[in-house]
């Protein structure tokens, strides 16, 4: 059914089970509806999940429309949304979730390669406990598949770190503006610190880019 469709697009980035939801839910169209309603200017659908045009920016709002119902309005559904996004499978999970396991972590990971820019590896999510409640959105382009990951794991721990020592007022226009980008290029300085602890090889399957987060009736 929709739920085990669901399951699989959030959990282990299915593309199929993502986009007989979108069809479900009235093809792309409903897709960039959903998009304008929420003011994501920068996002509009595209024929395949990779090609997908939108920006931190935006992905920041969507996030922050499912956190507070205006992208997914039924209660239950949205805690099984985020119970979902709460549950990725752990080779997916980096990015946003690499975070310390003390912290609740809702995320969705996507990633492509196109020519000529190599790997496109994008992590949104919200991260909420231990003292912090704040979305986040990162997008890149130009990586290698080790070294892209690495940067957004290491661009995460940074901001997760950094929200700690903000005074709270701070704290707050960073939780309603959050916006973080990365280097589109993935400089040693940063990447090798993590550089072990990133998946080796990429997954398989090459989801769609951030922009395949739930879709309005998913």
């Amino acid at each position: 059914d929709d739920w085990n469709r669901a399951r699989a697009m959030i959990t282990v980035s299915d593309n199929d089970a993502a986009s007989t939801l979108l069809a479900r839910a009235g093809g792309r169209r409903s897709l960039d509806r959903l998009a304008s309603r929420l003011g994501m200017r920068h996002t509009s659908s595209a024929s395949s999940w990779g090609r997908t045009s939108t920006s931190a920016a935006d992905q920041v709002k969507l996030m922050d429309a499912i956190l507070d119902g205006r992208a997914v309005p039924n209660a239950a559904d949205r805690r099984r949304v985020l119970d979902l996004m709460s549950n990725v499978v752990p080779e997916q999970a980096w990015g946003v979730g690499a975070v310390p396991a003390a912290a609740t972590v809702q995320l969705k990971n996507g990633w492509v390669s196109l020519s000529p820019y190599g790997w496109r590896i994008n992590s949104i999510g919200h991260v909420a406990g231990q003292g912090r409640n704040y979305t986040i959105a990162m997008l890149s382009y130009r990586s290698s598949w080790p070294g892209g990951t690495a940067v957004l794991g290491r661009v995460s721990r940074v901001v997760y770190d950094g929200i700690d020592d903000l005074p709270p007022t701070a704290r707050t226009q960073v939780e309603s503006d959050a916006d973080a980008s990365v280097p589109t290029s993935s400089p040693d300085a940063l990447t090798e610190p993590l550089r072990s602890a990133a998946p080796v090889n990429p997954p398989a399957s090459e989801p769609a880019e951030a922009a395949e987060s739930p879709s309005p009736d998913s």
